[in-house]
């Protein structure tokens, strides 16, 4: 209970930070390609340093590396209250993804140890229904107080609440160090490859979603102000954390391989669905199917990469993690410069096709007892 409080209060912080950012660099007259450049430099800070973490978390104990992100992470989160140009805000994004990473894998982790194969993928629901949690709630706080505050305020809010979450860490029990298992070495990084092929298309189109899409939803044909973007996100995370709960339970009985395939093929149609419709009252059902399609993906990914971490070390977390950074790297990056030399509807598209052709290398290169 006490490591789904953690994992609830660090999400809120960085949920806030995710829809502020693009928000705040936005207002200080920055592109929107260059804002996705900031984008991708969190997922390369993330992609370069989730090895790495994997990789010590074999020599120090989750704990350690907790105390350690969120305590960096309270420093972190003031220095934007400095940053008036895109170059500080690259810089800033760029150790965001270095702490996040540190916080993922410890965390992950904590996940493997505390479940079995036969409820991975419930656990790994729980995981990310915690952080979703975070996503409902900072949305919303970091939506109205842009609107009623300065953005100062709300850097300095995430300060005090990741500080909340050191306190909490204090607390964890030390554990001990997972042991690795004998077993055939070749065959667990073959799965893990076939995974990473999966985990980075779907992770592309969460960068755009996460990074891109607040802007088109503020400066489409819309206009939504940042309190409405704030609570569409927040009903898209609900629904999300709904489905992973479920689904990831249900994924433990059935297999994970034709749920990875029914969530892309979803999500790729949401999509598309965006891109036809301009009734303001059937987007939140169109955009909902996306959190559906996400819901019934995560945890399924999750689950696979714990089963290999519970025999193979934490490196093997690692290495999944910076796959999903290397999809949150491109997202953005790419996205943002399709939606300058042409609009948000190409950026949709592209998003559509990526998530149709991850629903089909599902089904073709994961084994079927996955």
């Amino acid at each position: 209970m006490l490591i789904l409080m953690i994992i609830g209060v660090f999400s809120i912080t960085k949920s806030m930070l995710d829809l502020t950012i693009p928000l705040y660099a936005r207002s200080l007259d920055i592109s929107v390609e260059t804002i996705g450049s900031i984008g991708s430099s969190f997922g390369l800070g993330l992609l370069i340093f989730e090895p790495l973490w994997g990789f010590i978390s074999e020599k120090v104990t989750e704990k350690k590396l907790l105390l350690l992100a969120l305590s960096l992470f309270s420093t972190y989160s003031l220095a934007y209250i400095w940053a008036k140009d895109f170059r500080s805000l690259i810089v800033l994004q760029f150790i965001g993804g270095m702490l996040l990473s540190c916080f993922g894998v410890a965390s992950r982790i904590l996940l493997t140890r505390y479940s079995s194969y036969q409820n991975r993928g419930e656990v790994a629901g729980l995981w990310w229904t915690m952080m979703l949690l975070g996503q409902i709630l900072g949305p919303v706080i970091a939506g109205f107080l842009s609107e009623k505050r300065a953005y100062e305020d709300i850097f300095t809010l995430v300060s005090l609440m990741s500080l909340l979450g050191f306190l909490l860490s204090l607390k964890l029990e030390k554990g001990s160090l997972i042991k690795r298992e004998r077993e055939s070495e070749r065959r667990a990084w073959r799965l893990l490859i076939r995974l990473s092929f999966i985990t980075v298309l779907y992770f592309f189109t969460l960068g755009f979603f996460r990074y891109i899409f607040p802007i088109y939803l503020k400066e489409g044909w819309m206009k939504f102000s940042e309190g409405i973007i704030g609570i569409v996100y927040a009903i898209c995370a609900l629904i999300q954390g709904l489905s992973q709960i479920f689904f990831g339970k249900l994924s433990d009985k059935v297999g994970r391989r034709t749920f990875i395939f029914t969530g892309a093929s979803l999500a790729s149609i949401s999509f598309l669905g965006m891109v036809l419709n301009y009734n303001d009252i059937l987007l939140i059902p169109i955009i909902s199917l996306y959190a559906i399609g996400s819901g019934i993906i995560v945890p399924c990914l999750l689950a696979i990469a714990s089963d290999l971490t519970s025999r193979r070390g934490g490196r093997i977390m690692g290495v999944y993690g910076a796959m999903e950074d290397l999809g949150l790297f491109l997202g953005p990056f790419l996205t943002a410069r399709i939606y300058s030399a042409f609009n948000a509807h190409y950026a949709l598209i592209l998003c559509s096709l990526v998530l149709l052709v991850d629903g089909l290398l599902a089904i073709k290169i994961l084994d079927k007892e996955v």
